[in-house]
C-alpha cells in the first residue's frame, strides 16, 4: 500500500516491479509505504479481514511506526522484523440523551464537550470504573501508539510501545 504522495507512489511502483503484488487473500504481509497514517489505515482496513502483519516503511513525514526506507532486501527485513502486537481500543460511549456509540480506535479516543457547559465523564476500562466523575472540557485516552499524536500535542505523556499502559489526558 502507498499513500498518494509522490515519494510513496514512486516507491510503490519500484517495489511492485521488484517484488510483485499479491491480492489481500494471497498475501502474507502488507507493506505500507508512507508514514504512520498509512500504517494505521492498513491496520484498520485489515483488522477484521485477514489480520495480516504490517511492515511500514517511511516515505512520509512522521515515522514512529515505520522502518527506514530501503529498496533492497525487503523480504529479509520483513522476516527479521520484531512484531509489535497492537491491541485496539474498543470505545463504547453513551451521550447525555442515552444514545450509544461503539467504535474501534488504535491511536486514541477523545471526547469533547458539545456545549458551552463542562462535561461530566465516567471512565471505565475493561469494565472497571476508573474515574467515577471527571468534570472537564474533554478527555483523551491514548494507547502507546497514540501517545505521540494528539495526546502529546495536548501535553500528555509519550508511552513506550510495549509498556502495556494507557494515557489519560
Amino acid at each position: 500500500l502507498a499513500s498518494g504522495s509522490g515519494k510513496s507512489r514512486k516507491a510503490y511502483r519500484l517495489f511492485t516491479k521488484m517484488y510483485g503484488q499479491a491480492s489481500i487473500d494471497d498475501a502474507d504481509v502488507i507493506v505500507a509505504l508512507s508514514g504512520d497514517g498509512m500504517v494505521l489505515r492498513a491496520f484498520h482496513e485489515n483488522f477484521n479481514r485477514k489480520n495480516l502483519p504490517i511492515y511500514g516503511m517511511n516515505r512520509g513525514r512522521v515515522g514512529f511506526l515505520t522502518n527506514e526506507f530501503q529498496i533492497d532486501g525487503l523480504l529479509e527485513r520483513v522476516k527479521r522484523a520484531h512484531p509489535l502486537k497492537i491491541t485496539p481500543l474498543v470505545v463504547e460511549a453513551v451521550d447525555v440523551n442515552g444514545a450509544h456509540f461503539k467504535s474501534i480506535a488504535i491511536n486514541e479516543v477523545y471526547l469533547m464537550r458539545g456545549t458551552s457547559q463542562t462535561s461530566k465523564v465516567r471512565l471505565s476500562i475493561d469494565g472497571i470504573i476508573r474515574i467515577k466523575e471527571l468534570v472537564c472540557d474533554g478527555v483523551i485516552v491514548a494507547s502507546p501508539i497514540g501517545s505521540t499524536a494528539y495526546n502529546y500535542s495536548a501535553d500528555g505523556p509519550v508511552l513506550p510501545l510495549n509498556c502495556g499502559l494507557l494515557s489519560l489526558t
